[in-house]
């Protein structure tokens, strides 16, 4: 009988050491398993592909039905494809990276997606199975703590695969050594109805969550994310080429029900500045994201309150933004810094399909100095390089 590996040795035989012209077949391999490991026999995957985009519209691409293979009875699968069906030119601001997909929903609400790139032959993807997170709440004084009842998922490289590490190439020319593929890496995802809330790294596999985030949106839920990208070679027997893939994998826990934060924000309903009647900023809805001038925005309180929290929601900005600060001032003359929030650099190829899925925003929790007195007046303003006047948000919450 032959291996997995050996079949694919045999296939990157087949196509010789001549030039790969746009009919000659490609072959990827793949493997669907259980949660627990066992086969996915005989089952129907889709994969789906990018469709084509030069730019001549303003519609970007999206995934579509491409091709659908049956799983064998030991869960392995063979997605034929043509050369010239690998070379479609996607080219749009979607910041997907990869052409090919495949999704998987188990009855439970849990998804994972693998995506990939080929170039220069037949490859082996990274067996697809779904990753049982058993995510659970525990109350706490300030909300509830989020936890894990299960190890973050890892992939094993197929024994027809090389890996080689990353160098990253710095901005100021610095260099350092990245894992090929790269580690596991925690995502928290909270929604309320079809807004989000909340979604950022985490860097622990307990995750603690406010009451501010939680704030008195209706039926919150939570569910995390893991994300690992990578790219292995292929090296056929007799063939003057290697095979290349580019991959991701993201899996996506079930949902679990929160508690409502019932905590409400001292600036609810607060007028702000440039809009002249009700402020969409603070009105607590998150279905819509407002756009603002970068050097006007301003919140008036009603009365003075000593703040001690402010929760931004959905911010993103034109420029490369390096921290948003909170200012107070009790006659908008005379400005206190209350607090600042570093925004760390994300690379691209990390999260392409979470950023994909959930967009660019920032969601920022930023404490407010205790010792600063109480203001009748708040101001975010955006440092950075290359900043037009200009950010988006989704909502602002002050709370004392």
């Amino acid at each position: 009988m032959k291996t997995r590996a050996s079949l694919l040795a045999l296939s990157l035989l087949a196509t010789g050491c001549g030039t790969l012209y746009p009919e000659d077949p490609l072959f990827v391999y793949g493997r669907a398993l259980h949660a627990d490991g066992t086969p996915l026999a005989g089952t129907t995957l889709m994969f789906e592909r990018k469709t084509a985009y030069d730019g001549s519209t303003p519609t970007v691409s999206v995934f579509e039905p491409f091709r659908e293979v049956t799983t064998e009875p030991d869960g392995s699968y063979t997605l034929e494809l043509l050369v010239k069906e690998t070379r479609s030119q996607v080219r749009d601001y979607s910041f997907s990276l990869h052409a090919f997909r495949l999704h998987r929903q188990e009855e439970d609400g849990s998804e994972s997606w693998l995506g990939f790139n080929l170039h220069g032959g037949d490859v082996e993807l990274p067996a697809l199975l779904p990753w049982q997170a058993d995510l659970h709440t525990t109350p706490t004084a300030d909300g509830v703590m989020l936890a894990l009842g299960a190890p973050l998922p890892t992939l094993e490289i197929p024994p027809s695969a090389t890996s080689n590490d990353w160098t990253i190439i710095e901005t100021d020319g610095s260099r350092h050594t990245e894992p090929n593929p790269s580690p596991p890496s925690l995502w928290l995802e909270l929604r309320s109805g079809d807004g989000i809330l909340w979604w950022s790294p985490s860097p622990k596999e307990t995750l603690a969550v406010s009451r501010s985030i939680l704030e008195d949106f209706a039926a919150p839920v939570a569910r995390t994310s893991v994300f690992i990208d990578g790219d292995w070679t292929f090296k056929p027997m007799v063939s003057l080429n290697d095979s290349y893939l580019s991959f991701y994998v993201e899996w996506a826990s079930a949902s679990v029900a929160l508690p409502s934060g019932g905590l409400v924000p001292v600036s609810r309903g607060a007028a702000c500045e440039p809009f002249v009647d009700t402020c969409p900023l603070t009105d607590g809805k998150l279905e819509t994201i407002k756009s603002v001038p970068l050097n006007e925005l301003r919140v008036r309180l009603p009365t003075p309150k000593k703040l001690r929290q402010a929760v931004v929601r959905g911010f993103a900005s034109a420029g490369h933004t390096e921290a948003v600060v909170v200012e107070g001032s009790v006659d908008g003359q005379e400005w206190t810094v209350l607090g600042r929030a570093t925004l760390e650099t994300r690379r691209r190829a990390r999260n392409a399909q979470l950023t994909n899925r959930l967009g660019m925003e920032r969601f920022l929790d930023v404490p407010l100095a205790p010792e600063a007195p109480a203001v009748t007046q708040v101001r975010l303003r955006v440092v950075g390089e290359g900043l037009m006047n200009r950010a988006d948000f989704r909502e602002l919450s002050l709370f004392e």
